[in-house]
């Protein structure tokens, strides 16, 4: 299974690094680890736990939710029938980055003010 990454996360270097607390991480071993844990077994898992849960879907092979889709209907409340379609599930990784703080541009006028305040100095 491919894991989608957002944007942000898309245009990071791998020896970039992601701070959580005190603990740093290189972005290159975050990917590897997301990456790793939904391999074969951990997709396994996913199954198993859905499984646990009482959805027991039948699968042509686990990559099949997660790339193909899943070959359903589903019936909504007031519709006058069935709507064929695929269940797909899609596992994303995110970095949302706050809002930048906006700071007003320097003007090209602060450059000679500052010179004109030296030269009054002097």
């Amino acid at each position: 299974m491919k894991l989608e990454y957002n944007e942000y996360l898309t245009n990071l270097q791998n020896d970039d690094v992601l701070r959580q607390g005190e603990q740093l991480y290189l972005i290159e071993r975050i990917k590897n680890a997301f990456e790793e844990s939904f391999d074969q077994d951990g997709l396994h898992r996913v199954i198993d736990l859905l499984r646990s849960k009482g959805i027991t879907w039948k699968f042509s092979s686990v990559n099949s939710l997660f790339e193909e889709g899943i070959d359903c209907k589903i019936l909504r409340v007031g519709s006058p029938g069935w709507q064929s379609g695929k269940f797909k599930v899609h596992i994303s990784v995110e970095f949302i980055p706050d809002e930048p703080e906006i700071t007003e541009p320097e003007s090209p006028l602060d450059e000679i003010r500052r010179e004109i305040s030296q030269l009054k100095q002097e």
